[in-house]
């Protein structure tokens, strides 16, 4: 899985994105998070943890996570990493309207409704069989954000994060 992007956006530009998949080592070059406080979040966030251990809180509740498990995060809870650097892993971001672009009312319902579903859920350990999948996917989506760059969602790119939702799914009722 690759871990780091060449072309790293700047804060300002990560702030106005509506979608992005960047490594956790990116995302702390470019944000200017303050570690030492709490934030409340603004989009739906799947951390994907590549190898280590770190300890989260969402909603004030620790959360310990290590190689293989997800962390989702919905809009509006509120999260503190209280380790960022002893930690590698991926960050999918995407804003609640980002199904709207390309798609019919049928596939925006459906995928709202694996969000509710599945956001309920702060944590989850991924299956060892099903881990290459989903760092797999998660590349996929990399590659597709690092193509377009210009902060419009493509209907593959929609369609990539619905994989990933079902996948998602599948991992909560297996």
């Amino acid at each position: 899985m690759s871990e780091t992007r060449g072309n790293l956006l700047s804060y300002q530009e990560f702030e106005k994105s509506k979608f992005d998949v960047l490594s956790l080592s990116d995302f702390v070059k470019i944000s200017n998070f303050d570690y030492d406080n709490s934030h409340k979040i603004e989009c739906y966030t799947i951390i994907l943890i590549t190898s280590g251990h770190t300890k989260y809180t969402i909603d004030f509740k620790p959360i310990e996570l290590k190689e293989g498990d997800m962390l989702l995060i919905s809009p509006g809870q509120v999260f503190h990493c209280l380790t960022p650097r002893m930690v590698t892993g991926m960050l999918v971001f995407f804003d609640e309207d980002f199904f709207y672009t390309h798609h019919e009312q049928d596939f925006v319902i459906n995928n709202y409704n694996l969000l509710i579903d599945i956001f309920q859920r702060n944590k989850l350990t991924i299956r060892e069989e099903s881990s290459s999948f989903m760092f797999s996917l998660v590349d996929l989506m990399k590659m597709e954000t690092e193509i377009i760059r210009d902060n419009k969602p493509t209907s593959i790119y929609q369609q990539l994060i619905s994989v990933l939702l079902h996948a998602i799914q599948r991992e909560c009722y297996d």
